[in-house]
């Protein structure tokens, strides 16, 4: 008499995860999503900067050419202070800022694993944010409000009509307007932490002085402001100006903390 062999039951193999793998998830499609989404942003940020470059050193080139540059009181004033103006320092940070994020987001792409380059990138990342709220938001929202205060107010201070003919209004908005959003934009997007606030402070101090030692020694050496638009207003309102050009940066700086600690509660609330 035979008796009959159990049969064991055999479970299907199961393929399990390493431990540093995670299966795909909802939030983790969204989350390379949004990353792609920021990366797309950088990518046209950095076309859009460096197009516009290369339309300004074409435009100067042009310019210096131009017989209306010699005999324009206002082009042959600007042309002779352009490395003293203060919106080109303000777009050089600016510049430098932006395109942290696309060497930032290339070293993601192309080295992604490397302990090294991961380390850098956060020192990057930490790099960009001190320019952020230190030099970025609040000398962009200074620059915007000084440079469009005066365009409504007399034009002919700043930005004469006969600019009109030289220069394309976007490459203008480029400079004086897109910055501000954008900086909002890429709070909300790109930046991961925010500097010390003291720290942040000194250093938007310490740029201020510097460039104010500057401005107020050229006018003492040659007699002119670096913008001639101030030699044809009262001493009095000169006075207002130069006092809010260094006030409101401070007050924007705190500005800029503000914001990001409301787009963070926001982020924290979804």
């Amino acid at each position: 008499m035979t008796t009959a062999t159990p049969r064991i039951k055999r479970n299907k193999p199961t393929t399990k995860l390493a431990p540093f793998e995670k299966k795909p998830t909802e939030s983790s499609k969204k989350g390379k999503d949004f990353l792609a989404l920021r990366r797309i942003l950088h990518a046209v940020v950095l076309i859009s900067n460096v197009t516009t470059l290369v339309y300004f050193l074409m435009v100067c080139v042009e310019a210096v050419k131009l017989p209306i540059v010699h005999t324009d009181e206002f082009l042959r004033h600007e042309l002779k202070y352009v490395p003293y103006l203060f919106s080109l320092w303000v777009t050089t940070v600016q510049y430098i800022y932006f395109g942290m994020y696309n060497v930032i987001d290339f070293l993601e792409i192309y080295s992604a694993g490397k302990r090294n380059f991961h380390q850098l990138c956060e020192k990057m990342h930490n790099i960009a944010s001190y320019l952020l709220f230190t030099f970025v938001f609040p000398l962009s929202m200074l620059v915007l409000m000084l440079f469009w205060s005066f365009y409504f107010y007399d034009r002919n201070l700043i930005y004469p009509p006969l600019m009109d003919d030289y220069i394309h209004p976007y490459a203008n908005h480029v400079m004086h307007t897109f910055p501000v959003p954008l900086s909002i934009i890429y709070m909300i997007m790109s930046n991961k932490k925010e500097p010390s606030r003291f720290q942040s402070f000194s250093g938007l101090v310490a740029f201020l002085g510097f460039y104010a030692a500057i401005f107020m020694s050229l006018k003492l050496a040659h007699g002119q402001y670096v913008y001639i638009g101030l030699e044809k207003l009262p001493p009095t309102q000169v006075k207002w100006i130069l006092g809010f050009a260094v006030v409101a940066p401070l007050i924007f700086h705190t500005l800029g903390f503000k914001i990001n600690d409301i787009l963070k509660r926001k982020r924290s609330i979804k």
